[in-house]
């Protein structure tokens, strides 16, 4: 059993440095790591605290530049730098407040440097008045969980045979950042590396024989939490910046790898589940800054200090090692440039059971059982507002999910002589708070954001991602052969999932401090407010789920020779829910809101069929091979709503697009059976909806894109749904306008389905798939 519950934060030591020795690589590979070993400040020390770099009497260390009129060559005796801390111990120098802030360091050059006692102090002259509070946890935790024979031990008699491995993890990381005074800064930082193995095996050898029972069992529990909080209450500029990012690979795994004779039943079997939370929440009176490179390129600079610290100590790094890009088709696929709170859970998991190729397994008594079976979560919520005291107010939210899932089953190209024999592919049951099972993955993004209270401009954006791809497979393959004597022949192989997107954000101004019930403009003279609401709002929601590819299959390979004396079933049930809300709001002398929302569901199959083979299969009970495919995407909705004075445009792009979808039931041999049943079933339901209103004058110049170039530029420049198959979505109403005419940019599209509610005349309703 292994467990983890850490929160991190930075501890001094006591010493100086030996450029030689202490200046190491960062993430990139360039050297601009100082490995610290005394204390620069009486606390701990903070991304972009000033300090004073000392030579200790040899030369100093040299920097690479490409201007040394703007920047020496080597560190300066006696100058001012920036710390940026990558870990307790381990800090970065920048030349600037800024770059700090930026996590842009400078590169060394340690062969230019002698003597060992350099030295950082903390600087002790007066700054500005400014409140910095930041913060930075990370959670490394690499678990490898082992029970098993090892290739080429020998285990010679025995009964009953039982290995089993198990794990329950959690990790919980959390980072609190606050400020004040004058300007205000406030970057908190939580960073989750998890790598777990849980695995029993038996391993390659002498073969196995044994006079009882064999089970070969592998369980993982995972849980992580990861979240980030800032905040800050400054008199003039607050800057609040929330990351939470998780890198998790979960893998539980059971493997039979040589030959076995057992008098009693064998089983495999693999469990897992992984349920991922990730929230941010940046609170900001102020104006959020930008980023240079965009907020991935701050994110990914974030993972490879975070992986670098975790190879050097572990010997593991993450499993992933950049995040996926957090932008839309509007701005050419790269990732934005401002983000208030940011959450990025990238989630790996692996369920397998596994018999190895050409081998013999056989159970005198007893069924042969492989299973495996998994439940995998990731939850990312993001929450980024302001409430300016000043003239802007930026509120932007972000969530971004990468999910990959694989739970396999499979006997191997190996020979199966057993009572029974049984290859599923299941969900694993967890329980919930309300005390019911859960048998569904869950992948939800939210995102939200709110400007208000600004005088002159106000900006709300926010973007949720999802990117799932799932793998369920319960397989004999080519090669195997299965006699279940006069047993029964069980193949099964589910996939359940409900994936959310919702996207939120409003934009506003205050309100008028009216006074005696005075008008506005007499009550501004009164109380000095300038509460006019005639600034400049833009409020934009995006919510995107990219889902591809999804495979469910249960099958018996063409070739493979079977014997079933009792059942033969092959069954493949894939259901999978989705919810997609974009809703942006405005208020302002000028307003825009755009909502998309975005589903782009390519490469969906479900599969059940026994193959080809000759002669004919002879069953006294039943055959049943069956294959049921669902979609329920019937809430895709996009809403814009704007209210202004000079301008107002509210455009709202819902698409809902499916491509690929199969479902196919195969009976590919001659078989005789008491009963024969062969079923495919396939039901997709899909709703569009998207409201657009726009309150207030309009003096736009004409000629923006039609409808249908909008879709299309929605998909195919979009940076993850772009290249998936759909960037051609169908003909909505080219008619309908963006620009030209006031009711033509207040249009709503939502296109590339159309009507409501009913199966796509390409996927069918509970049709059956012929043979």
């Amino acid at each position: 059993m292994a467990g983890v519950d850490e929160t991190t934060s930075a501890v001094p030591f006591l010493n100086a440095f030996d450029p030689a020795s202490a200046i190491l690589p960062g993430p990139d590979g360039r050297l601009t790591v100082i490995q610290l070993a005394y204390a620069v400040t009486d606390g701990n020390l903070q991304t972009g605290d000033a300090v004073v770099y000392r030579t200790g009497g040899g030369d100093p260390i040299g920097v690479v530049t490409n201007n040394p009129r703007l920047l020496p060559p080597t560190l300066v005796n006696n100058r001012t730098y920036y710390a940026i801390v990558v870990k307790p111990g381990y800090i970065e120098l920048a030349a600037t407040f800024a770059q700090a802030m930026a996590l842009d360091p400078l590169v060394l050059i340690p062969s230019k440097a002698t003597g060992d006692a350099h030295y950082l102090v903390a600087d002790g002259g007066d700054g500005p008045k400014m409140g910095i509070g930041a913060s930075f946890a990370l959670s490394i935790d690499n678990v490898t969980t082992t029970a098993g024979i090892q290739n080429g031990a020998v285990l010679t008699g025995g009964a009953a045979l039982e290995i089993r491995a198990e794990d329950d993890n959690t990790v919980d990381t959390l980072a609190i950042s606050g400020s004040g005074g004058d300007i205000a800064l406030s970057p908190a930082v939580a960073l989750a590396i998890v790598n777990l193995t849980t695995s029993a095996v038996i391993g390659t050898g002498t073969a196995l024989g044994l006079s009882g029972d064999v089970v070969v069992a592998a369980s993982q529990t995972a849980e992580t939490t990861t979240e980030s909080s800032g905040d800050v209450d400054p008199d003039k500029v607050g800057i609040a910046l929330a990351l939470a990012l998780a890198v998790v690979a979960d893998d539980v795994h059971a493997t039979l790898s040589r030959d076995l004779h057992a008098h009693g039943p064998v089983t495999i079997s693999a469990t897992g589940s992984s349920t991922n939370e990730g929230g941010t929440d940046a609170a900001a009176p102020g104006s959020s800054g930008q980023t240079a490179g965009g907020i991935n390129a701050t994110a990914n600079r974030v993972l490879g200090q975070g992986n670098a610290v975790s190879t050097l100590n572990t010997g593991k790094g993450a499993a992933k090692t950049s995040t996926p890009t957090a932008g839309t088709s509007d701005n050419g696929g790269a990732s934005l440039s401002i983000a208030g709170a940011f959450t990025i859970l990238i989630v790996t998991t692996w369920s397998r059971a596994t018999i190895g190729d050409h081998l013999s397994i056989a159970s005198d008594t007893g069924t042969v059982t492989v299973a495996s079976s998994a439940n995998t979560d990731a939850v990312g919520e993001a929450n980024g507002s302001t409430a300016t005291k000043g003239s802007v107010g930026v509120g932007a939210g972000v969530a971004v999910n990468d999910v990959s899932m694989t739970n396999v089953a499979t006997t191997g190209a190996s020979a199966i002589d057993a009572h029974g024999l049984t290859v599923t592919a299941t969900m694993t049951p967890v329980d919930s708070e309300d005390g019911e099972s859960d048998t569904v993955h869950t992948v939800s993004a939210t995102a939200t954001s709110g400007a208000s209270n600004a005088a002159k401009v106000g900006v709300a954006g926010a973007l949720a991602i999802n990117i799932v791809s799932a793998d369920t497979e319960a397989l004999i393959p080519s090669g195997a052969s299965a006699d279940a004597h006069e047993g029964d022949v069980t193949l099964t192989a589910v996939f359940v999932q409900h994936d959310t997107a919702e996207a939120s954000s409003k934009a506003g101004f205050k309100t008028c401090a009216q006074v005696l019930g005075l008008p506005c403009n007499i009550s501004t003279a009164i109380t000095g407010q300038d509460a006019t609401g005639a600034g400049l709002g833009v409020g934009a929601s995006v919510a995107i789920q990219v889902l591809t590819p999804t495979v469910t299959i249960a099958q018996i390979a063409d070739g493979v020779p079977v014997a079933a004396g009792g059942d033969l079933a092959i069954t493949a049930d894939s259901e999978r829910s989705v919810t997609t809300i974009a809703e942006a709001g405005t208020k302002g002398g000028s307003a825009f809101s755009p909502a998309v929302a975005l589903v782009v569901d390519t490469g969906d199959t479900a599969t059940a069929g026994l193959g080809s083979a000759p002669g004919v299969l002879t069953v006294d009970g039943a055959v049943t091979i069956r294959a049921t495919h669902t979609l329920d995407a019937a809430e895709t909705e996009a809403n814009a709503n704007v209210e202004a004075e000079k301008v107002a445009v509210g455009a709202a792009v819902a698409l809902p697009i499916i491509i690929g979808w199969s479902t196919l039931a195969r009976l590919g041999r001659g078989v005789t059976a008491a009963e024969v049943t062969v079923t495919a079933e396939s039901e997709i339901e899909v709703a569009a909806t998207a409201n657009a209103s726009a309150i207030g004058g309009f003096d736009l110049p004409s000629g923006g894109k039609t409808t249908d170039q909008t879709a299309t530029d929605t998909v195919a420049k979009d940076p993850n749904a772009g290249g998936k198959g759909a960037n051609s979505p169908p003909s909505a109403d080219s008619a309908a306008k963006q620009g030209g005419t006031k009711a033509a940019r207040r249009a709503a599209n939502p296109a590339a389905v159309s009507g409501s509610r009913h199966p796509s005349p390409s996927s069918g309703s509970r049709r059956p798939t012929p043979p």
